[in-house]
Parts: structure tokens; C-alpha cells; sequence
């Protein structure tokens, strides 16, 4: 029954907008910053809603390669491609001026913020990026597939699962599901796409390979498999 609900959350690609805060993140607010002093993080909203993440604190222990998500409800994390256990995360307060994080877990920086409340406050942002954000901070990847890419809101039989799709540059492939907020299925394998057809070939015999149909803009990926379509947001 698990191996079913996964495959009909990931694979018949059903999607319904369930998320109470979808309309209240930082991405609603383009051509922003949201910077917190301590520790020194910064992310940058640009035009299409896109993250842009600056981690300047000398204490981190990942300070480069890392990308921001925002979850299902109030779950942020600070990720790094590729893995699947977040550097960082905290559940947020989101608010027009600011973003409240409650840090859940630290391992960026040691354990150092474990437990303690964060502040990001908004200000404006005229698309430049500061001198001293470097490309490494800011990921560019070679092909615009590339990324993590989170659908909030899929449905399977009264069910809501939250997707998180990983496309490396190294051709492999990693879905992260979560129920109803906590971690429920990882699966892993390999992709290609020929400009407009993504196939993905999964590691566990038992998963079935998928091929679909896909529209790439700068923000957003929609796949269409089994006649249904499926928008995921770029998160990185």
C-alpha cells in the first residue's frame, strides 16, 4: 500500500493547491532581500521569484553550493544539491516585512542557532547582486533543467504529498516525498531530456521508469504524464 501511494503521488501527477501559506512567502515579494545579522544569511527575490541565497557567516561549515526551499506549511531548509538531509531548517512565521525562523536544525553551523528564533527583515532590491555574491553561492546550473524543483500540493486518494524533484548535472536524480509535512519516500536514479522530453530511470527495480512531456520557464517546470499536468517551482 505505501509503494502504491507513492507511486500514484509521484507518477499520476494529480495536483490541488493545499499549502495555507503558498501566497505568504518571500517569493511573493519580488525584487526583494531578506537579511538576518546573525548568523550573516541573506536571500535575494528577483523578478520571477526566484531565490538567490548569500551565506556569509564565517561559521558555517557548507558555505558555498547550498540552496534555499520553503516547504509544505512552514518548513524552511538550507539544502545542498544532491543530499538529501538539509544543512538547516526551522519552521517559519511569514509576515509582509519579515520572516521568523524557528531553528529545528543546525548542523551548518554546528548546532550553534539549535533552538533559537531568527529574524529576516525585508527590504528592497534593484536586481544587482552584491559585490562578494559569488556564482558559487548563487548555483548556475549548465542545463536550465537542472535544480530542485518542489510541487506543493499533489493529492492521492485524500492524501497530500509535497514532491521535491532534484536534477543534477552529473545526469543523476532524486524525488523526496513528504506526508503531510514529514518525510515519508526517497527515491533515486538517473535522467535525460532531449528539449522537450523528460525520462527518468529509477534505481529500485520495483519503481517504475517514467517519460514525460515538459514546459521549462525560468521559474517554473510542468511535466505531463498519463494525460494529467503537474507545476513544480524552481527553488534554486
Amino acid at each position: 500500500m505505501k509503494r502504491l501511494l507513492v507511486c500514484l503521488s509521484l507518477l499520476c501527477l494529480l495536483l490541488a493547491a493545499c499549502d495555507p501559506n503558498y501566497n505568504k512567502r518571500p517569493n511573493r515579494y519580488p525584487n526583494t532581500v531578506w537579511t538576518c545579522e546573525d548568523p550573516a544569511i541573506s536571500f535575494y527575490v528577483d523578478a520571477e521569484g526566484s531565490y538567490l541565497l548569500d551565506v556569509a557567516e564565517p561559521h558555517a561549515a557548507v558555505p558555498y553550493g547550498l540552496v534555499l526551499i520553503f516547504n509544505y506549511g512552514s518548513g524552511m531548509e538550507l539544502r545542498e544539491n544532491g543530499r538529501t538531509e538539509p544543512w538547516f531548517s526551522g519552521s517559519c512565521k511569514f509576515r509582509s516585512d519579515r520572516l521568523e525562523v524557528h531553528v529545528t536544525d543546525d548542523e551548518l553551523f554546528a548546532g550553534r542557532y539549535l533552538g533559537k528564533d531568527l529574524v529576516f527583515i525585508r527590504s528592497d532590491w534593484d536586481g544587482a547582486v552584491p559585490e562578494g555574491v559569488t556564482e558559487a553561492r548563487i548555483p548556475q546550473p549548465a542545463d536550465p533543467l537542472c535544480g530542485v524543483w518542489v510541487n506543493a500540493g499533489q493529492y492521492s486518494e485524500g492524501r497530500d504529498f509535497v514532491e521535491t524533484l532534484t536534477l543534477n548535472e552529473d545526469g543523476t536524480a532524486k524525488v523526496h516525498l513528504d506526508y503531510q509535512g514529514k518525510p515519508y519516500a526517497d527515491l533515486e536514479g538517473t535522467w535525460t531530456a532531449d528539449g522537450t522530453t523528460l525520462s527518468v530511470d529509477f534505481t529500485d527495480p520495483n519503481t517504475r521508469d517514467r517519460v514525460y512531456t515538459y514546459v521549462l520557464t525560468e521559474t517554473t517546470l510542468t511535466l505531463t504524464g498519463s494525460g494529467k499536468d503537474v507545476k513544480y517551482l524552481r527553488q534554486n
